[in-house]
């Protein structure tokens, strides 16, 4: 079997390979001509860049824990397109192919989802190549729409609306960006972006099906928006059924205009001495309370608090002080999102009176400034079986305490608990901003598809409250972790929302604007960046923090066309001001910019240096290996401007330096980072081959010892990324040797042949390698004079960075090597419907036991991430042979397949500890994949183990059948027992294999990462 999922149909990958070059010309011809002529039936709402014949969507029935709508279109009978007679082209690798097996693949969806998540990874594969196709992106967003209809994944949605952005960015007028732009923004609750998008639609498209819908959709979406979203508030004059009529409906607002309103009105009236106001008043609080305490599982708090107020009535005194002590909470409420410290206090002083209402007093202690160990009490000392929304409010505050101090987990419980009672309570809002709550610690913990799904319940909960600043939270939040997984032109769409919401709560909208700024300014439209900081100043004179007036002034001098001296006494503000490290960064490349211009060389590298230094610093902190990575993928433009800027002046070491920092460590963060002005040096009888692809320009330093040397020569970048994925696809199919040779041959051209007098025969060589780069299998690249493979000539490994280049610490070879060997993990089916049992597993088990004496194994049903944890830190070696997913959106949440339904992440792996562990070799597919950028290192399972903490990584860059690699396995492991070098040992296994004349397909992926 193969450890992989199931691929697309090969009956569709063939038929369709030679379709033609539609993303780049928009044009069909050829068969693409025929298949366009036949215009396929729609399938999903969502719509592609190929022309599809309408049909009308119809909801289908959803399981109980489904949240998002699922819609059909049309039936397989629509589609009578005859395939059998397109193929033509079987061994064809170009990217209109994959392009158009994909899209034939969702066209005629075969019901599995694995088959959606192939179709995505194809399609994104192609995108590499062709970066700005608007075809490729608007067929992105449509597969992840449906994907996320199919699997309920909310993020799906987010990738959905940021690839229609994308492609409305280059083609503002795509009437498909158009169209899924407003389907997607629909689905995530953006209502204002999405009723602007469908108008966008309409004025392209005024006739047609397709517009007949658009109009229906977002009629629809203007009738929901223009509906009333509250009954009118009961006065002292409503009858009792209108009253009953409103907390029925709005709970929560009937709880908190009867304890903030209501009873803090009685206790002025009191105070007053106005008797007969402060009766009626009473009144509709009773009535109020009344009403909320019969609801099912309803709070009566207000009924008791007013039962208090009555039982008093004899006592003047009593009566004074319950009048004192709700007017102080109701002035602490109206101000306590406003002025914390003045509210504080209030609340205090409700507790110094001493007031005979429990309820009362439980409240003011549930809001108290100092959160310590004894707020909990709050719970124990009241009844919160009567009062369910105090004991919500005091998890929420519990929780958010816990999440200040970094304990994410357990703030998540408290959300939790406090979400679930407000949803039961009917309290739409506050379940909103506790789901909201939720999913930014869902986010912190790495959970990000969780994250997301939690912000979309919010929005969901918040839509009929668009007023409300919680409402502005949530998507100020739900924008910058959009931000943080890569997805800014989403984060950019949540944002607008934002902003549209603020303009009805003006106090907050110059945050909104500001934080739309950031977005702005990271994507580069400095114009847009500067329109909104412009708007933000315009509310400056009515903001009452100087601090937000101080900051506006230092952003606007960032990306105005600001005198110089405000553009230094901006990057001094920043400097002092950690929290904005962004901005001082920008600040920074501004003023290298205008430094350039001007001939000022030295200066501007300083400037850069120091962007880089604060990069270096902020990703050294972030202890999750992914983030780190995405930390300094943000700033790539930085790295590359500072390195091409040495390499000008010919400073290869200065170059290597700032290449370096752009490097992410895979090292635990334990670990000592080489100083920033540490001389770049290689480790002993070592060569280290390091390259970066700068634009059209590829660099490799070869570094042997202290002596450091730069080649750099021109490439087409195009052709290098498409002639590597080419590569590697024909490797990956067994009997298409003839196909990788060329390919194989041209890509030595490209990257051995100019370095080649620098590497001595027989040395070991360590690649360090761009993202693009890190997908080479260089152990198979050919040179053409010579007829041999580079894994012939040296041994071979690779390294996220110089500093991990090094050998790992090696086990004696007298000494015993503890072994874990885990296989064949009893997964549950309907879990992994697509998988299979792997009939050779067992068996490699069953081999390295014997070279193993000793070893402790786990299989079957046995393996668990409990087992694992437990047992992995223990070993010398760990080897798994199992399934091994690969997510390439999201590379951490890439998972061993274990028992049952356990699936084990790369980004749970990363927090593990294995500082003991020297190997660990993933017998499973796609496990030592590179990243897509050049933030240093591979992405997923591979990287995990190494920021873990273990010495180095065995994985395989594409999926092999396991009974054919068990071979391989056996000789790796058998010369690892000699040598205990892992580089050594593969290569010894690799040149086993390639005497016997096995198919490169079986070994040639296999590659060691680490010391």
């Amino acid at each position: 079997m193969i450890r992989r999922l199931v691929p697309l149909s090969l009956l569709l990958l063939v038929a369709l390979a030679t379709w033609a070059v539609y993303a780049r010309s928009h044009q069909p011809a050829g068969v693409l001509h025929e298949l366009v002529r036949a215009r396929p039936g729609r399938a999903f709402p969502a719509r592609l860049s190929v022309p599809t014949a309408y049909r009308t969507c119809t909801r289908v029935e959803l399981p109980a824990d489904s949240t998002m709508p699922r819609e059909r279109c049309g039936d397989d009978a629509d589609m009578p397109l005859e395939l059998e007679h397109l193929a033509a082209a079987r061994e064809s690798f170009d990217p209109d192919s994959l392009h158009a097996s994909a899209l034939a693949a969702v066209l005629w969806w075969d019901e599995k989802p694995a088959s959606l998540d192939e179709t995505i990874l194809h399609l994104e594969n192609v995108l590499r190549l062709r970066e700005d196709s608007v075809p490729l992106l608007v067929d992105l967003s449509a597969v992840y729409q449906f994907r996320a209809q199919e699997k309920q994944t909310p993020r799906d949605l987010v990738m959905s609306l940021n690839y229609a952005r994308q492609a409305l960015m280059i083609e503002p007028r795509n009437q498909s960006a158009l169209w899924n732009a407003a389907l997607t923004s629909e689905a995530l609750y953006l209502d204002t972006s999405a009723d602007s998008a469908w108008s966008a639609y309409l004025a392209v498209d005024g006739d047609s099906p397709w517009a007949d819908e658009a109009s229906a959709r977002q009629s629809a979406l203007r009738k929901l928006r223009e509906r009333p979203t509250l009954l009118d508030r009961p006065t002292v004059s409503s009858p009792m059924a209108t009253v009953h009529a409103y907390a029925d409906a709005h709970p929560q607002e009937a709880r908190e205009q009867g304890w903030n309103d209501v009873l803090g009105a009685w206790g002025n009236a009191v105070l007053s001495d106005s008797t007969s106001s402060a009766d009626s008043l009473l009144n509709l609080a009773s009535h109020l309370g009344t009403a909320l305490a019969n609801r099912p599982r309803g709070d009566a708090s207000l009924a008791d608090a007013v039962q208090a107020i009555r039982s008093a009535a004899s006592d003047p005194a009593a009566t004074t002080t319950l009048a004192r002590a709700h007017a102080d909470y109701a002035r602490a409420q109206a101000i306590f999102s406003s002025n914390r410290d003045t509210a504080w206090a209030l609340y205090a002083q409700v507790r110094k009176l001493r007031p005979s209402s429990p309820a009362l007093v439980a409240l003011a202690r549930a809001f108290a400034q100092a959160v310590d160990d004894r707020y909990l009490e709050v719970l124990s000392d009241s009844d919160t079986l009567r009062y369910p929304a105090l004991a919500a409010r005091v998890h929420w505050t519990w929780g958010k305490k816990l999440f200040d101090d970094g304990d994410g987990a357990e703030a998540q419980v408290h959300y939790g608990q406090a979400s679930r009672t407000y949803e039961r309570l009917g309290e739409t809002e506050n379940y909103g901003a506790m789901r909201s709550a939720e999913g930014w610690a869902l986010y912190e913990q790495g959970d990000a598809p969780a994250a997301h799904r939690m912000a979309r319940q919010a929005a969901g909960a918040l839509r009929a409250h668009r007023r409300s600043v919680r409402l502005h939270a949530l998507f100020r939040d739900w924008a910058e972790y959009a931000a943080r997984d890569g997805m800014l032109a989403a984060a950019v769409a949540v944002q607008d929302e934002d902003v549209a919401v603020t303009q009805q709560i003006p106090r907050v909208l110059p945050e909104a604007l500001q934080a739309r700024a950031a977005f702005y300014l990271v994507l580069g439209d400095t114009a847009r960046a500067n329109a909104d900081l412009d708007s933000a100043s315009v509310l400056a004179p009515t903001l009452a923090d100087p601090d937000r007036v101080t900051f506006l002034t230092r952003t606007r001098a960032v990306i105005g066309n600001r005198p110089a001296r405000e553009l230094d006494s901006a990057i001094a503000f920043f400097t002092r001001d950690k929290g904005h490290a962004l901005w001082r960064m920008t600040a920074l490349a501004r003023r290298a910019d205008l430094r350039l211009a001007r001939g000022d060389w030295q200066r501007a590298g300083a400037d850069l240096d120091s962007i880089t230094a604060q990069i270096e610093r902020t990703s050294a902190r972030e202890p999750a290996y992914h983030l780190r990575s995405a930390l300094i993928e943000q700033a790539r433009a930085r790295f590359d401007q500072l390195v091409m800027l040495h390499v000008r002046g010919n400073r290869p070491r200065k170059a290597l330096q700032a290449l370096e920092r752009g490097r992410v460590a895979f090292r635990p963060v334990t670990d000592s980072r080489p100083a920033v002005d540490t001389r770049p040096r290689g480790p002993e009888g070592i060569v280290v081959l390091e390259y970066a692809l700068i634009g059209d320009t590829l660099l490799a330093w070869t570094v042997r010892g202290d002596f450091v040397t730069l080649d750099h020569w021109p490439v087409d970048r195009d052709s290098l990324v498409f002639t590597i994925e080419r590569a590697d696809r024909a490797l990956e199919h067994s009997g298409r040797e003839a196909i990788a040779k060329p390919l194989l041959e041209q890509l030595h051209a490209w990257l051995i042949g100019p370095v080649s007098r620098r590497l001595p025969e027989g040395a070991k060589i360590v690649v360090v390698a761009d993202g693009e780069i890190g997908r080479v299998p260089f152990s198979v690249l050919r040179d053409r004079q010579t007829g041999k493979d580079l894994v012939e000539k040296h041994t071979l490994s690779l390294a996220s960075r110089l500093a991990d280049a090094g050998p790992s610490q090696l086990v004696a070879a007298s000494s015993s090597l503890r072994a874990l060997l885990v296989a064949d993990p009893a997964f549950e089916a309907a879990e992994h419907p697509t998988l299979d049992p792997l009939d050779g597993a067992l068996a490699e088990m069953g081999v390295l036991r014997s070279l193993y004496p000793g070893a402790d194994t786990l299989a079957g049903g046995n393996v668990s991430t409990a087992a694992l944890r437990e047992r992995a830190p223990r070993a010398d070696v760990i080897h798994y042979a199992g399934h091994a997913i690969f997510d390439d959106a999201q590379p951490e949440q890439s998972f061993l397949v274990l028992a049952g339904r356990e699936r084990l992440t790369a980004d749970t792996i990363s927090r593990w500890e294995l500082g003991g562990v020297r190997l660990v070799v993933l017998s499973a597919c796609s496990t030592i994949r590179a990243r897509h950028g050049r933030s240093g290192g591979f992405a997923g399972l591979s990287g995990a183990f190494l920021s873990a903490g273990a010495g180095g990584v065995i994985g395989s860059l594409w999926p092999v059948n396991d009974s054919l690699a068990q071979p391989l396995m056996e000789a790796f492991h058998r010369e690892y027992q000699k040598s205990r070098d892992p580089a050594d040992a593969l290569r010894e296994a690799q040149l086993e294999m390639r005497r016997k004349r096995v198919s490169p397909t079986v070994w040639a992926g296999f590659r060691y990462v680490g010391g």
